[in-house]
C-alpha cells in the first residue's frame, strides 16, 4: 500500500473517542514542576481526585497524598507557591474533640517540593501550648502507575497497585516503574498505606520531618542530568514608561525558564511545550518558540534545531507516521497507549513542524547563528525538503497534504489539531485529507529559507528554491484567496475547493510573506475586523460563522501566540498601526493572569455578559506554556521592526510601538558578535552600536502594502 492509499484509508477511520476529548480539568489546584517532573495537586496540596497526581517519566507514580493527624481537624490559612517547583500549605490543626478547650492550635506547614524523579515533602508541626502533646499523623501514599494520556484524557482503569514495606522503606511498585518513599528520621514508619509517626511535642516546640518520594526504572534511580546551560537565556534588558511591558517580558522569561528541559540524546537543553500535560520535547511548538526569541538568543533555536534533527524520520513507520525527513510532533517516555504505539517514543504526526524547521534554521542564521553550526544542520534541512516532495504532496499538485498516515494518528495535523477545527462556511467540520493554508505559508518560507541559507553558506545561488517559491506563492492566491471575504480560505477540502472560513490561519501568510502584496491591504482589514479582533487579541475564527463557538478549542478561542505571529506579520508588511493595536491587546490580557499569558482564553469580547470585562481563561489552558511565554518577546520585534541579516549585514527597523512604551529602550541585543542598542522615542526608532559595515534601513521587511 503506497503512502497516499494509507492516508485515504487512515482519513476515512472512525475517531476513537480521546480525538473528541479536551485535557481533563485540573480546576482550583496546583501544578509545580521541575523539567519533565510534575505533580497536580488539590487547591491545599493533596493528590486524590482525577485527574491529580505525582508524573515522572509520563506515568503517575502517585495517585494518592494525603496528611492526616488522628484526632485532629485541618483548616487551610495559607497556600503559597515558590517559583514553578514549591508549593507551601499552612494548616491550623484543632482538636476533634474538647480535650484541650480553649488552648492554643497546631500550626502544620506542608511544602511539597518537586525535582527531576523525586518529590520532597515536608512536614512542620509547631504546639502553641504550654502543655506537652502527643501527635500522631499520618502520610498515606497510594499509586496506580497510569500512563500521562489516560489520565490527561480522563479514561483510567487501573487500580492503585499494592505496597510493600522493605527494609524499612515505602515501596509502591510496577513492573517497569517504582516508587520509594524514605525518611531520615528512624521514628517515622512505614506502612503498607504511607509513612506514620507518633510524635511527643514539648511546649512550644517545633518539629520537622521530611519524606523523599523517589522513583526508579530499571535503569536505576530517575533523575536528569545538571544542565550545562540552565538559566543561560539571554534576557532582554528593557527600560520604558509601561509597567504592563516590562512585567511582562520578565515573566516571559521566567516561564521559558521554568520549561527548560534537558535531552539526553544531545547533551543540551532544550524547551518543553508547556504544563502540565505537555512537558516534553514537541515539533511545532519548539519551533515557534524557537521563531519568537531568537532576536534575543540563537543558542535556544540551536538547542531545538538539534533536539529535533538528531530524532528526524529515517524509515516509513505507518503506527508512528514516521517518514523519512520528517520532523517529529512528540516525545514521551511512556510507551503502548494513544499515539505511541507498541515501544516507540516519538509521534511523527505533524504536517508543519518539518517546513518550520528549514524557516526557524534560517531564522537564527539571520539573527547570528554560527554558519558553522547551520552548516552541520544542513542534511536535516535537505531531509526536510525531501519529505516535502516525497510525503508531503501526496497527490502531486504542488500542496503539501495534511492528513493522518495511522488509523490511530491525530486526525488533524496543523497547529489548530482538534477534531473539529476545520470546517466550511455551513459550519460542517470537513475532514482529511486537507490543503491547510498555513503549511502551504510554511513550505514557502521554507523554500526562501533554503535559498537563503544556500546562499549565506555559499553552497549555491537559491535561484532554484526562490522560483520554487515564486511558483508556489502564484498557486496559494490562485487556489486560496477569497475576494468576497478579503481573506484566504482556511484550507482546500479533499475535492480541492477552498473552506471558505475567515479563520486566524490567513494571517500567517503576513509573518512568512506568502500573501502578494496587493492582498495584504484587505486581508489585514479583515483580520482586524471586530468578528475576528477583540479587546483581548485574535479569535482563531470569525463570530459571524456558523461554527464559531467563544470556547471551541480551535474555532473562536484566542491563542495569544496565534495573535503575536499575525501582529509580526502585519508589522513586517509596514500596517504598524495594527500590529501595535494586537500588541497591546495581548499585554492588557497578561495583566489579568499576573502579567503571564496562558495558552489560550475564551472568544468572548469585553463588552460581553460572559465575560465581565475581563478575560476568561480557558478551563484546559497549559500555563506556562512555551510559546504564549514566547509572544512578548516576539511582540518587541514586531512593534521595533526589529529585523537583522546578520551574514548579509543589514538592520531593519520599522517604528510601530505604542505611545505609552515610549520612550522604549531596549539593551543586550548580541546577535552574532555585535552588541546593539535599539531605542523608540517620540522622534523614531534608533540603533546604538552598529558597524560600519551595516546597513540601517528604515522599513518593512517586506515592503509597505498596496493603498
Amino acid at each position: 500500500m503506497t503512502t497516499t492509499d494509507r492516508a485515504v484509508s487512515a482519513a476515512n477511520a472512525p475517531l476513537d473517542d480521546w480525538q473528541h476529548a479536551e485535557p481533563s480539568l485540573h480546576d482550583g489546584g496546583a501544578t509545580i514542576f521541575a523539567g519533565s517532573t510534575f505533580a497536580l495537586t488539590d487547591a491545599v496540596g493533596q493528590i486524590g481526585a482525577e485527574p491529580q497526581g505525582f508524573f515522572v517519566a509520563d506515568r503517575r507514580v502517585l495517585s494518592s497524598l494525603a496528611l492526616e493527624l488522628d484526632g485532629w481537624e485541618l483548616s487551610t490559612l495559607r497556600v503559597s507557591a515558590r517559583g514553578e517547583d514549591t508549593l507551601e500549605v499552612v494548616q491550623r490543626a484543632m482538636p476533634s474533640t474538647a480535650a484541650y478547650g480553649g488552648e492554643p492550635a497546631l500550626l502544620v506547614l506542608t511544602s511539597l517540593q518537586v525535582r527531576p524523579g523525586a518529590m520532597r515533602v515536608a512536614l512542620t508541626v509547631r504546639n502553641g501550648s504550654p502543655r506537652e502533646r502527643t501527635v500522631r499523623w499520618r502520610l498515606r501514599l497510594a499509586a496506580d502507575f497510569a500512563d500521562i494520556f489516560a489520565v490527561k484524557e480522563g479514561r483510567v482503569q487501573v487500580r492503585p497497585q499494592p505496597a510493600r514495606v522493605q527494609d524499612g522503606e515505602l515501596e509502591l511498585r510496577s513492573d517497569d516503574i517504582w516508587l520509594t518513599a524514605t525518611c531520615s528520621d528512624t521514628s517515622v514508619l512505614a506502612t503498607a498505606h504511607g509513612v506514620e509517626e507518633a510524635t511527643a511535642l514539648a511546649p512550644h516546640a517545633t518539629v520537622v520531618r521530611e519524606v523523599v518520594l523517589q522513583a526508579w526504572t530499571p535503569e536505576g534511580r530517575v533523575t536528569a542530568t545538571p544542565s550545562a546551560t540552565a538559566g543561560s537565556l539571554r534576557v532582554p534588558q528593557l527600560s520604558s514608561p509601561s509597567s504592563v511591558l516590562v512585567s511582562a517580558v520578565s515573566s516571559s522569561v521566567q516561564d521559558l525558564e521554568a520549561l527548560r528541559i534537558h535531552d539526553d540524546t544531545t547533551g543540551a537543553d532544550t524547551i518543553a511545550a508547556g504544563a502540565p500535560w505537555f512537558m516534553t520535547l514537541f515539533g511545532r511548538d519548539s519551533l515557534v518558540t524557537s521563531l519568537m526569541t531568537s532576536m534575543w538568543d540563537d543558542a535556544l533555536p540551536a538547542q531545538v534545531l538539534q533536539s529535533l534533527a538528531s530524532r528526524q524520520g529515517t524509515v516509513v513507520d505507518t503506527a508512528s507516521e514516521e517518514e523519512p525527513g520528517r520532523i517529529l510532533h512528540e516525545t514521551r517516555m511512556a510507551t503502548g497507549s494513544t499515539l505511541f504505539a507498541a515501544s516507540r517514543r516519538a509521534y511523527y504526526g505533524s504536517t508543519d513542524a518539518t517546513p518550520l524547521f528549514v524557516v526557524t534554521l534560517a531564522d537564527a542564521v539571520r539573527n547570528g547563528l554560527p554558519l558553522t553550526t547551520a552548516a552541520a544542520l544542513m542534511p536535516a534541512v535537505d531531509g526536510c525538503l525531501s519529505w516535502l516532495d516525497d510525503f508531503g504532496d501526496l497527490d502531486g499538485d504542488g500542496l503539501v497534504e495534511s492528513v493522518r498516515r495511522s488509523d490511530g494518528g491525530l486526525v488533524n495535523q496543523g497547529w489548530k489539531d482538534s477534531w473539529n477545527a476545520n470546517v466550511d462556511a455551513r459550519g460542517a467540520v470537513v475532514t482529511p485529507p486537507l490543503n491547510l493554508v498555513e503549511v502551504q505559508a510554511y513550505v514557502y518560507a521554507a523554500y526562501r529559507a533554503k535559498a537563503y541559507l544556500d546562499e549565506a553558506l555559499g553552497e549555491a545561488s537559491g535561484l532554484l528554491w526562490d522560483s520554487r517559491a515564486d511558483a508556489l506563492r502564484a498557486h496559494i492566491d490562485r487556489s486560496f484567496w477569497l475576494p468576497e471575504l478579503g481573506t484566504y480560505a482556511l484550507a482546500l477540502g479533499p475535492d480541492k475547493e477552498p473552506l471558505a472560513s475567515s479563520a486566524s490561519n490567513a494571517g500567517h501568510l503576513l509573518w512568512t510573506g506568502a500573501a502578494l502584496p496587493e492582498r495584504v491591504g484587505p486581508l489585514s482589514a479583515t483580520i482586524m475586523s471586530r468578528t475576528l479582533r477583540t479587546h483581548w487579541g485574535l479569535r482563531t475564527l470569525a463570530s459571524d460563522h456558523a461554527a464559531f463557538d467563544p470556547l471551541g478549542y480551535h474555532t473562536g478561542s484566542i491563542w495569544p501566540h496565534d495573535t503575536a505571529l499575525v501582529a509580526w506579520g502585519l508589522a513586517r508588511w509596514g500596517v504598524s498601526g495594527a500590529a501595535a493595536e494586537l500588541a497591546e491587546a495581548l499585554l492588557r490580557t497578561s495583566t489579568h493572569f499576573g502579567s503571564t499569558l496562558p495558552e489560550l482564553i475564551a472568544g468572548l469580547e469585553v463588552g460581553d455578559a460572559m465575560s465581565g470585562d475581563a478575560p476568561v481563561r480557558f478551563p484546559t489552558a497549559c500555563s506556562p506554556q512555551a510559546w504564549s511565554a514566547a509572544s512578548p518577546l516576539l511582540l518587541i520585534r514586531a512593534v521595533l521592526g526589529f529585523e537583522i541579516d546578520v551574514p548579509s549585514r543589514i538592520i531593519r527597523v520599522n517604528d510601530s510601538v505604542p505611545d505609552a512604551w515610549r520612550p522604549l529602550t531596549v539593551h543586550g541585543l548580541t546577535p552574532g558578535d555585535l552588541r546593539l542598542t535599539v531605542r523608540a522615542t517620540h522622534d523614531g526608532v534608533t540603533v546604538h552600536g552598529v558597524p560600519e559595515e551595516f546597513t540601517v534601513i528604515h522599513g518593512p521587511r517586506f515592503g509597505a502594502p498596496d493603498e
